[in-house]
């Protein structure tokens, strides 16, 4: 659907809306934007929106699959129902822009107590030590 989007975005949004694709290091797209939108229909965990978490981006996210792990309600972001009409995904970006500052700290925060690769890491260990007795390398 790339290339349908693109025509639709030139047609009302003429140069203020961009597809970047895969990026090899995506923290200057992050830096530049006001808010992430995933309105996706389905998900596991995003590593999308933890990423926009440690920039201190919120975001707007479908409260499909495992997205409600990342984001909190009116506090790190702004969840909207799967297939959201356009109003209600338009207004959901408005209110996180309008927080941007809070919700970016407050998900930040949120990510780092639950996504940074120390406390992965000893979640990891924990429950292999419960399983099987495994001793994590000193």
């Amino acid at each position: 659907m790339r290339a349908e989007l693109e025509r639709q975005a030139e047609s009302v949004a003429a140069g203020r809306v961009m597809f970047l694709g895969a990026l090899e290091d995506p923290r200057p797209a992050l830096a530049a934007a006001d808010v992430l939108v995933l309105p996706s229909e389905t998900e596991g965990i995003p590593a999308v929106l933890i990423e926009a978490a440690f920039s201190e981006l919120p975001v707007v996210a479908t409260l499909v699959g495992g997205v409600p792990e990342i984001v909190v309600n009116g506090e790190t972001g702004v969840l909207v129902p799967r297939r959201p009409e356009p109003t209600v995904l338009a207004g959901a970006i408005r209110a996180a822009a309008k927080e941007r500052q809070a919700m970016g700290r407050a998900a930040r925060l949120r990510c780092l107590e639950r996504f940074e690769i120390g406390v992965v890491a000893a979640r990891w260990d924990a429950l292999l030590e419960e399983l099987g007795g495994w001793d994590a390398p000193q």
